[in-house]
């Protein structure tokens, strides 16, 4: 089993079939991931702003991890840890993943679930965030 499928195993069943299609895009440039994953950040919190209900810091947490992977796939040159690492900020940024990030305040679960399943194939589980 490839890294790619161990970590299609360790993601929630609800978020595979967008992970799978995130897995098979093409390559994205890492700063352009990062700058998607800062102004995505940047959106939650102003819409936080306005609902109270909505934690700013639980996306900062998996901003600075998405970050922390993007740093490892920068010094990695393996295919298969970068498409990962794509994958999950890009999910983390993907309006229409299993939980609207904006909707609720489990809106950020998913993106967790799927972060803290690359920390763990990666061997980084160290840096997984607890879910809320």
């Amino acid at each position: 089993m490839d890294l790619c499928d161990e970590f299609l195993d360790a993601v929630p069943e609800s978020t595979r079939s967008v992970i799978e299609t995130l897995l098979r895009e093409s390559d994205v440039a890492v700063d352009v991931l990062r700058r998607q994953v800062r102004e995505h950040t940047t959106r939650f919190a102003v819409a936080a702003a306005r609902d109270p209900a909505l934690d700013p810091g639980l996306a900062q947490r998996i901003e600075d991890r998405c970050l922390q992977l993007l740093d490892r796939a920068e010094r990695d040159d393996s295919d298969a840890l970068r498409r990962i690492v794509q994958a999950t900020c890009e999910y983390y940024v993907y309006e229409d993943d299993a939980d609207g990030d904006f909707d609720s305040v489990e809106g950020l679960d998913d993106d967790i679930e799927v972060v803290n399943a690359a920390l763990f194939v990666l061997g980084l589980d160290e840096l997984s965030i607890s879910l809320p």
